[in-house]
């Protein structure tokens, strides 16, 4: 029996029709909950003790790890997941769905211009500081593999609890007293300086000591290191930094960035203050629970008490000698339920939303994406997608992923606080 054409060419286009329909990518939601990953640098609290560990749902914590870090957006170290479809990473979500953007981020950044983060640190990060964008671009170029990318990275520290920090550059007159104290770094300094005879104990600067102190040698940083330590061990009444100078000591006996303890102001910040961040700061977070982000980036340069790897050379390049008081961001109140974090970058800004229990909370539309995680309380997020009213259950350690322009309503049975990082408004 002779086959029909016809008949042949529509029963293999239904076959094709069925299989297209089949792969079709599955739409996206204009809210989503997010999978995110930890770092667990040496320096974080260990196991349940730590608020990173305490944020992630339903996983197991292993209770001798320490979970320093979650970060939640697209940086490739650490990229953080849809929980739907497949479970892609939300940069090729983002890739694929670029109007979740929205008009302005998309034109300005073409994808998210922000990386998030909770930080839970029970020993001290490094000295470091962030490179700008040209110091960036050009560092990446150089060590792409210390300098994973080519963005610079200032940053907003939001604390969430007992967060301690090491900020820029004591007074002059701290030095002064401290060459006195110590003199036998001051008799160093004679040595090296080039034309010392003009230059008095009144009269040394931060500028000049710290290029010599960082540019000596491995030998010179060890025996500078141990005088100090003898001398610092006989203080009857040892300051705070000279006790986090013989806590370190152990572990650092030849890093001469351990100087630094001494040299910049030691700043504590209460909970729901936020510090900023410029490119080229010199800054080191000793302790505490935090939220943080920045713009999309991972460049750091280190100058001390770490083991990971430092690049003394580009720190003294770009280190600026400022003893400015820190400006601690207070937040303001912009709506019933949400205080904002405003910072210094076009690409980022953090907000908190707290909502009372059994209340309805109506939080409106913003001009680019952002990311919520939720710190404490129970209740469900409302929008509608499509025509269609969804819900998404929130609890402790809910991230979700809010696309740009949408509105939402919160509804709390138990008190919730929420943290959420995004693009401020240009205006």
């Amino acid at each position: 029996m002779a086959l029909n054409p016809g008949s042949v060419i529509l029963s293999l286009w239904k076959k094709w029709n069925q299989f297209f329909r089949k792969i079709k990518p599955m739409s996206v939601p204009k809210i989503f909950e997010l999978s995110c990953q930890t770092q667990n640098y040496n320096w974080g609290r260990k196991g349940s003790s730590s608020l990173v560990a305490q944020l992630l749902k339903g996983q197991s914590i292993d209770e001798n790890l320490p979970y320093a870090e979650l970060w939640m957006g697209i940086h490739p170290n650490a990229p953080s997941h849809v929980q739907f479809g497949n479970g892609e990473e939300l940069a090729g979500i983002l890739q694929r769905e670029p109007k979740l953007l929205g008009n302005y981020v998309l034109n300005r950044w073409g994808t998210l211009p922000f990386l998030f983060k909770i930080l839970s640190i029970a020993q001290p990060l490094s000295i470091q500081m962030h490179p700008d964008k040209l110091w960036a671009k050009q560092l990446h170029l150089r060590d792409p593999r210390n300098y994973p990318d080519d963005n610079h990275k200032p940053e907003i520290a939001l604390c969430l609890s007992d967060l301690e920090a090491l900020y820029e550059f004591e007074k002059k007159a701290y030095l002064t007293v401290f060459l006195k104290r110590y003199p036998f770094f001051y008799h160093f300094f004679l040595e090296k300086y080039q034309g010392s005879q003009t230059k008095s104990n009144q009269e040394v600067l931060f500028q000049d000591i710290i290029p010599l102190l960082m540019r000596g040698s491995v030998e010179e940083s060890k025996i500078l290191l141990q005088q100090l330590h003898m001398s610092v061990k006989q203080a009857a009444h040892p300051s705070e930094k000279e006790k986090l100078f013989l806590s370190l000591y152990p572990k650092f006996s030849e890093d001469i960035g351990l100087l630094f303890v001494f040299f910049m102001q030691k700043i504590e910040i209460e909970p729901n203050q936020a510090l900023f961040l410029r490119a080229n700061q010199l800054h080191a977070y000793l302790t505490g629970n935090l939220a943080e982000c920045m713009a999309n980036s991972d460049n750091v340069i280190r100058a001390g008490i770490t083991e990971r790897y430092k690049d003394i050379q580009a720190m003294l390049q770009k280190i600026t000698y400022h003893d400015d008081t820190p400006q601690l961001i207070s937040g303001v109140l912009s709506s019933e339920w949400i205080t904002d974090y405003s910072s210094e970058s076009e690409e980022f800004e953090l907000q908190i939303i707290r909502v009372p229990q059994n209340t309805a909370a109506a939080i409106q539309p913003i001009i680019g994406p952002s990311i919520s995680l939720v710190l404490s309380g129970k209740g469900k997020l409302i929008f509608s997608d499509a025509g269609t009213i969804v819900e998404k259950t929130l609890e402790k350690g809910t991230v979700l992923f809010i696309s740009a322009d949408q509105t939402f309503k919160i509804e709390t049975s138990e008190k919730m606080e929420i943290v959420r990082a995004l693009v401020p408004n240009p205006n």
